[in-house]
């Protein structure tokens, strides 16, 4: 039976990930990176007491979504790990692999969504978050950045192996303007944390 990692110790996990296993790999690390800048957000957030924020709705607003992010980033730790075993199971068959290569590419575009997702709340968090905490949301997004330029490789090895042009197309779109929104978001913020 699989090993799932969510109920296992960070040390195991970590120990497994340096250890002469398929799995974990870059991909599970990836979505374990992007959870724990959801954490970091989620914190600011728990620490932002409604009186130090201008618009409690748009905060709430922010934390669900953070949450469900959260949540999301989380399965995917071993939803990377479960779709990976199934794509070698499926290679060493010898059969045809495509819908396995398609499962493959779709977990980590999974992280790229979510990590664009929760990175919005960045934008937010350092001009009206708890001001002791501006290094915690510095943290995230460059954590979120990471996570997506991580899952971005590993969308992108998979899509060498899928024949669906139409698809593989719409992904590399997608992708696109993932990247130009993170990378805007991280600017800014990066400019505003320099100043403070």
């Amino acid at each position: 039976m699989a090993k799932e990692y969510l109920k296992t110790t960070i040390e195991e996990y970590l120990t497994d990930i340096a250890s002469r296993s398929a799995v974990p790999g870059g991909g599970s690390a990836t979505a374990l990176t992007a959870a724990t800048a959801a954490g970091l957000n989620l914190m600011v957030m728990a620490y932002s007491k409604k009186n130090e924020v201008r618009d409690n709705e748009k905060l709430d607003a922010l934390y669900a979504v953070q949450k469900k992010g959260f949540k999301k980033l989380l399965t995917l730790i071993d939803k990377d790990c479960e779709v990976f075993r199934a794509l070698m199971d499926k290679l060493a068959s010898k059969s045809s692999a495509e819908q396995e290569y398609i499962n493959a590419a779709q977990v980590p575009m999974e992280i790229c969504r979510e990590s664009a997702n929760c990175l919005r709340a960045v934008s937010y968090l350092i001009e009206n978050g708890n001001k002791n905490l501006l290094t915690d949301v510095g943290c995230a997004a460059h954590m979120f950045k990471a996570s997506f330029y991580s899952a971005k490789l590993n969308v992108e090895i998979n899509l060498k192996h899928i024949k669906n042009d139409a698809l593989c197309k719409n992904i590399r779109s997608e992708i696109k303007q993932i990247e130009e929104e993170i990378n805007r978001i991280c600017d800014n913020a990066y400019v505003f944390l320099a100043k403070t």
